[in-house]
Parts: structure tokens; C-alpha cells; sequence
């Protein structure tokens, strides 16, 4: 929660805040980052229509095999209009989900697309953890450069999360998020004069459920 507090901080005076983490978890707790960093500032806002979704492009995405430490570089922003995805087509990921096929999958998504409309491509994904995030992270990672590979043209990709709902009575952890793999697009301003945010919960309730960064 700390850190989602610095990034909405940030968001209200960048465009672009540049991320950069590394170590176990790195994928799940980023994503679980911007998502309420985008929640606090939706709420900070009035819930105004049209206020978009915090994406992250991926710059560096690097692990040795899956559930290890891995390394996680790139710029986050409110991307205004993002594509809609329907509920029935989300696609689950677990943490047993095979990469190269999700890989695979993204990659003949994205081939299928003219570089004319590419702007209105959208994939989503649900999931719970950190491996199956780490799946998602690296699959949307992998298929994006070897459409760049292919394509040098097509736009960059974003990945935009959400926290949905609480699985188990574990709480935040156990929480599923949901992600939207959409372009890098219709980048919107900084929000200036909101107030700070102030923090969701105690420092002992956060210690508790293992929210503060080791």
C-alpha cells in the first residue's frame, strides 16, 4: 500500500512514471501496485467518466525459470479509452498454465491485426498469484517482441490490472487480479492539485499481511 500511495503521488505530477523492480513476487505485487494506485486515484477524482486505466509497458521483463527472482523494468500511465474486452472471453491463467502456448496464443492475436487498427486490440486475462502472473507478464512480454521482430511497426503494448474479487479468507493475497493487454495509447496528462493519499490501513495490518515492501 505504500508503494501504491507513491505511485498515485507520482501519477498526479507525471505523464509517465518510470517502474523498476526486482526479487520474487515482483510481477504479482506490480501489478497489484498500479491497480490501487488507479482505484485511489478514480476515487480521488469523483469517479469521473473517461478517467482511463493505469497500463504498464514493459520495457525489460527477465527470469530465469518461473517462481524465482526476476527483474521488471518499464513506464507506467493513465491510458484514456481503453479497448472494452467481454466478460466470457477473459482468458484464466494458472500457475500451471503452459507459457509457450499462452505465448503462442497472444502472439497470433496480435498477427492477425492490421497495423491500422491495432489501437483497437484488447486481451484479458484472470488470475491469482504470482506464478501465473509471472505467466502473463512473460508470455505478453514474448509475443510482443516477436511481433515487433516481425512487424517493427506495431504499436507497443500495455498491461493494464484490476484487483477482482477475494478468493479465500487469506484477504489481499488471495485477491485475483485481471489484466487487460492493450496498446500503448491515448496517453493522458498528470491530475494536479489532488491532496495526498492517506494510508488504507495500520502499519501492523500491513505487517501482518505481508504488504510492505521487505
Amino acid at each position: 500500500y505504500n508503494l501504491a500511495n507513491t505511485l498515485t503521488d507520482e501519477m498526479k505530477k507525471h505523464t509517465k512514471v518510470h517502474l523498476e523492480a526486482s526479487g520474487k513476487t515482483v510481477a504479482e505485487k506490480s501489478l497489484r501496485i498500479l491497480a490501487l494506485a488507479c482505484a485511489d486515484l478514480q476515487k480521488a477524482t469523483g469517479y469521473l467518466p473517461g478517467f482511463g486505466l493505469l497500463g504498464l509497458r514493459m520495457e525489460h521483463f527477465q527470469t530465469t525459470v518461473i517462481d524465482s527472482p526476476c527483474a521488471l523494468r518499464g513506464q507506467v500511465a493513465r491510458l484514456l479509452e481503453p479497448p472494452l474486452v467481454s466478460d466470457d472471453v477473459v482468458q484464466v491463467v494458472k500457475k500451471n498454465s503452459c507459457l509457450d502456448s499462452l505465448t503462442e496464443d497472444i502472439f497470433e492475436q496480435l498477427d492477425q491485426l492490421d497495423e491500422g487498427n491495432a489501437e483497437n486490440f484488447a486481451s484479458s486475462f484472470r488470475f491469482v498469484g504470482d506464478m501465473a502472473a509471472e505467466r502473463v507478464l512473460l508470455a505478453a512480454r514474448q509475443a510482443e517482441m516477436r511481433i515487433k521482430e516481425k512487424r517493427p511497426k506495431f504499436p507497443a503494448m500495455a498491461l493494464c490490472p484490476s484487483l477482482g474479487a477475494t478468493l479465500s479468507g487469506g484477504g489481499f493475497r488471495h485477491a485475483e487480479v485481471l489484466v487487460l493487454l492493450c496498446p500503448w495509447t491515448n496517453i493522458a496528462s498528470e491530475i494536479p492539485g489532488l491532496p495526498s493519499i492517506r494510508p488504507r490501513h495500520s502499519r501492523e495490518f500491513m505487517e501482518r499481511e505481508e504488504m510492505l515492501p521487505s
